[in-house]
């Protein structure tokens, strides 16, 4: 009796979630809006400025007829911008966005938020945030292989760390450890930003969601963003979530990321940080040199 009532209650709850979606693409198919012109180089904030964007290009377009049917790489993406792309675009344009714009992504455990920020006129406006459906473990960042804890700092997701045929629906690998938690002596692979609602240290947000972050993402590459930054949290670095945390072990380290989201708020953009140390230290603004070398190294 208690497995029916259980497989019940998920029942009308996966209902409730269709219904939710169902209205939100019958509402984009109205929504209107002009796409945001930016000429700014938005550069890659890593230890050095080691990777610069290109200007912004037309928005990217799907070859469907280049990926073979037969070919599980392409099909969940390609599955992805076909039920997503026409909502996103409604969406985007409504907000003053338009897909390929380039893109920063914030993460927040306590509140279980994922921020979406896009460029727009020389600075990055938030553009929707997307409930997280599952996070394992606690606050605090991740130290160890097999702790279940899901990870908090700076990461990206470059093209190569995007998993289309993840056991998750679909996937982006955060590149963790870091270079600043290799120094401390974490330990951990395969932390990602993934489909579904069940976690391991990941960040779960169901199918659908993934879906949007996906073609966001993936619009944001092909339009020339060498990689996407993701920032986690613990929680929003406010004064008042400080002190109700003073007695975290993790106080100290939570203090290192208090500059990271002070900076974001003030001026629009993450920092640049060096992640060669045990902390994650603001080197300050990044220069905004059209002409600055490009690379293509990563952490």
């Amino acid at each position: 009796m208690l497995l029916l009532f259980g497989a019940g209650l998920l029942g009308l709850q996966c209902a409730a979630a269709g219904i939710v979606q169902a209205a939100e693409r019958e509402a984009s198919r109205t929504a209107n809006g002009s796409p945001a012109e930016s000429s700014y180089p938005d550069p890659l904030h890593a230890p050095v400025p080691e990777a610069w964007f290109l200007p912004p290009s037309p928005e990217p377009t799907r070859d469907t007829e280049s990926a073979s049917e037969d070919d599980p790489a392409h099909q969940r993406p390609l599955a992805a911008w076909t039920e997503q792309a026409e909502y996103l675009r409604a969406q985007l344009g409504r907000a003053g966005f338009r897909l390929g714009d380039r893109t920063h992504l914030r993460i927040y455990k306590e509140s279980r938020e994922l921020e979406v920020h896009l460029l727009r006129d020389g600075s990055f406006d938030h553009f929707r945030t997307f409930r997280i459906c599952a996070i394992s473990g606690s606050l605090g960042p991740k130290l160890r292989e097999g702790d279940l804890q899901a990870p908090e700092g700076v990461y990206r997701i470059t093209r190569d760390r995007m998993h289309p045929t993840s056991d998750f629906h679909l996937a982006f690998n955060l590149g963790f450890p870091n270079p600043r938690d290799r120094a401390l002596g974490a330990t951990g692979s395969n932390i990602m930003i993934h489909g579904g609602c069940a976690s391991n240290g990941c960040f779960a947000m169901t199918d659908y969601y993934m879906e949007q972050l996906w073609v966001l993402v993936e619009a944001a590459l092909d339009a020339g963003q060498y990689a996407v930054e993701v920032h986690v949290f613990p929680f929003r670095m406010s004064e008042e979530n400080l002190s109700r945390h003073a007695e975290s072990p993790h106080r100290a380290f939570w203090s290192t990321l208090v500059p990271l989201e002070r900076y974001f708020r003030r001026t629009g953009h993450p920092p640049l940080i060096d992640l060669d140390g045990p902390e994650y230290r603001v080197l300050g603004a990044a220069p905004r040199d059209e002409a600055a070398p490009a690379s293509t190294a990563a952490p």
